[in-house]
């Protein structure tokens, strides 16, 4: 799997991609499978998250995206950026992510993936 690294950005920009809430996608971590509460190309927030993470930590996540009944899995890095206790939320930014999974969300952001599948049948 080739990872291509995101460049970080300073805390005044940190927040470039624009978060959607729908379509929610499913997140592997800590061998717990999670639904978002929001995501972009950037990163998530989950909950409620019922890990042990820490902020700073790096963290391995498989993606999966469900387009009708085809699954598109991949594998990413990512920094856990916070944890809210009060609402058990975890925020994380991707670190390293493959071009696959970025033509997947991106196809997810654009109806893309949606079409390409109809498309087809």
């Amino acid at each position: 799997m080739a990872i291509h690294k995101i460049v970080a950005v300073g805390r005044k920009n940190r927040r470039r991609d624009h978060r959607v809430t729908i379509p929610p996608i499913a997140l592997e971590l800590e061998d717990q499978v999670y639904t978002t509460r929001d995501w972009s190309l950037g990163g998530f927030r989950v909950a409620p998250y019922r890990g042990v993470g820490l902020p700073g930590q790096m963290i391995s996540v498989v993606i999966s995206v469900t387009v009708g009944r085809d699954i598109y899995r991949h594998e990413a890095k990512a920094e856990v950026v916070r944890i809210n206790p009060l609402d058990r939320t975890l925020a994380a930014r991707f670190t390293a992510i493959d071009a696959g999974a970025i033509a997947t969300l991106e196809g997810l952001l654009t109806g893309r993936l949606r079409r390409a599948r109809n498309s087809t049948r």
